[in-house]
């Protein structure tokens, strides 16, 4: 009876010394992911706050306003034009000449490389990346025009900064995705799809305001 009783005893602190390494193991797993999230997260604010993705992020705006003040001026055959001719090396050398983008160009190139290079930016995944872009481009920076009289809808407001927001962010993804120099089509297309999709949010604005 004795010896069952201990043999009963041993069983029992073998399972409570098994269990408490089981959790132990466990707690550590899950603790070195939380550390493991963390360093990734401050890897992303630390790029975030970085010169050279701040330095690409400030050129690819100067480039977008003056890309932006150049398509104003287009009527829709001339707009029409541009999109056609978009893969045409000799146009887009005269757009390039007409919007005095060509030193904008360089130099966003210049910054891109920079930012390319970066050892922080380097060691990001394709989804941190995202994050670190939409992390930015998630704050209102567009503001609504309104009319004497015109009520602005808070709803329809909010989707519109939205689609803005998410506009930009993807144009600067895309021309930080290309593989050509300077004044290049796959640049000048990343351009001209913003143009397109912030007139679209500004339609489909207008669109909300007015109860379509």
């Amino acid at each position: 009876m004795i010896r069952k009783s201990v043999n009963c005893l041993v069983t029992l602190s073998l399972m409570f010394f098994v269990f408490l390494f089981v959790y132990a193991c466990s707690s550590d797993a899950d603790y070195s992911a939380k550390i493991e999230d963390i360093d990734r997260n401050l890897l992303i604010k630390s790029v975030a706050e970085s010169d050279v993705f701040l330095d690409f992020i400030l050129e690819h705006k100067l480039v977008m306003e003056q890309f932006m003040v150049y398509t104003r001026r287009l009527s829709d055959t001339e707009l029409s034009e541009f999109k056609y001719n978009v893969n045409d090396d000799e146009y887009i050398q005269k757009i390039v000449e007409v919007t005095n983008l060509s030193s904008l160009l360089q130099s966003l190139e210049i910054k891109k490389n920079c930012l390319l290079a970066d050892a922080g930016y380097g060691k990001l995944n394709q989804e941190e990346r995202k994050i670190l872009f939409m992390n930015y481009f998630e704050k209102p920076m567009y503001t609504a025009v309104k009319t004497r009289g015109e009520i602005l809808n808070l709803k329809c407001y909010e989707q519109y900064t939205a689609e803005c927001n998410r506009a930009e962010r993807q144009c600067s993804i895309a021309v930080l995705a290309c593989a050509c120099v300077g004044s290049c089509a796959c640049v000048l297309a990343a351009y001209l799809k913003l143009n397109d999709d912030l007139a679209n949010a500004k339609r489909d604005f207008e669109n909300c305001q007015n109860g379509k």
